[in-house]
């Protein structure tokens, strides 16, 4: 299989993945909040549930990505270095 269609394939099964979670997270929460007050209405539940989750997941997926971003170029330039890589 050609490297650029493996890629496709592999970031197209990850982003399923990803927002599929979201939306069950998202379900679960919509669900969960209207029943514990039948006063409470569906746009301030989502706002909470976007605020909250979703901010904290993207907040904390960016600090990873760019820390394992960082911690592979230094070890691939020590690799490059002492002549590992």
């Amino acid at each position: 299989m050609p490297e650029p269609l493996r890629m496709i394939i592999v970031g197209e099964s990850g982003a399923n993945g990803g927002l599929g979670c979201s939306f069950l997270f998202l379900l679960l929460y919509l669900v969960q909040h209207s029943r514990d007050d039948a006063g409470s209405r569906a746009g301030s539940t989502l706002l909470a549930f976007l605020s909250a989750t979703l901010g904290r997941e993207v907040l904390l997926s960016i600090a990873y990505g760019g820390s394992l971003a960082y911690l592979g170029d230094v070890m691939g330039a020590r690799g490059d270095a002492f002549l590992l890589v």
